[in-house]
């Protein structure tokens, strides 16, 4: 048998050190697959919505910092510290040019659809797009208009997405992927578990995950605890 990692990554697109720790697994991977070619992995997305209270239409993404951080000053700080751990990871952030904090739970179902047409691959590839496009333009990513012209940037149907958002479908799985990182007491993001047993919070350096998914090759990916 070929050795096997797999993956749980659990995140949410309002926050950013989910993007930083998302380039710093995708640089991770590619030295395990430079390193060892022959081990197999497989990845799967969970959505954890941080903020489920946020209203459909979102919020007033300035205001919502302001009082969540106790003032400008602070928001600052917290912004410079999220901007230099970004240009570490190759990444540029203008917080500036965003005006609504949305409710994620849209963006998640339209991942989870982005699955079920191409697997993580494809999932991958829009999960890039909408953190570029709310991290580095400011783009409304709650919007199903914003989203369907998203996925037609990976190559799926704006107006298939468009009917698939309208709907009600993904809903129940987006409940659960809720429960599950509820039932495993996991409440903040980025999160990874390492075939089942091997859990990493935070936005972990390239040198960190890559020596845990050395660890992870000496255990049974199989068997999942939950």
């Amino acid at each position: 048998m070929k050795p096997e990692v797999k993956f749980e990554v659990f995140f949410d697109l309002v926050c950013p050190w989910c993007w930083i720790g998302k380039r710093h697994f995708d640089s991770a991977l590619a030295q395990l697959s430079a390193s060892q070619p022959d081990v197999e992995v497989s990845t799967v997305w969970h959505p954890l919505v941080l903020l489920p209270e946020t209203p459909p239409l979102g919020r007033p993404y300035q205001e919502f910092y302001l009082q969540r951080l106790g003032g400008a000053a602070n928001v600052a700080q917290r912004r410079a510290q999220v901007q230099g751990a970004g240009r570490l990871a190759g990444l540029e952030f203008d917080f500036e040019s965003i005006e609504v904090l949305p409710n994620t739970m849209a963006g998640h179902r339209l991942i989870q659809y982005a699955g079920q047409l191409g697997g993580p691959k494809q999932q991958e590839a829009l999960i890039e797009v909408l953190f570029q496009a709310y991290f580095q333009h400011g783009l409304d990513i709650g919007r199903p208009a914003v989203l369907a012209s998203l996925a037609a940037r990976c190559g799926m149907e704006p107006q298939e997405v468009a009917a698939y958002l309208a709907s009600s479908a993904g809903l129940a799985e987006l409940r659960h992927a809720q429960q599950l990182a509820q039932h495993r007491g996991i409440s903040g993001v980025p999160h990874i578990v390492l075939n089942h047993s091997i859990p990493l919070s935070g936005a972990n350096p390239p040198e960190v995950l890559l020596e845990a998914m050395q660890l992870a090759l000496c255990t049974d990916p199989a068997t999942d605890p939950i």
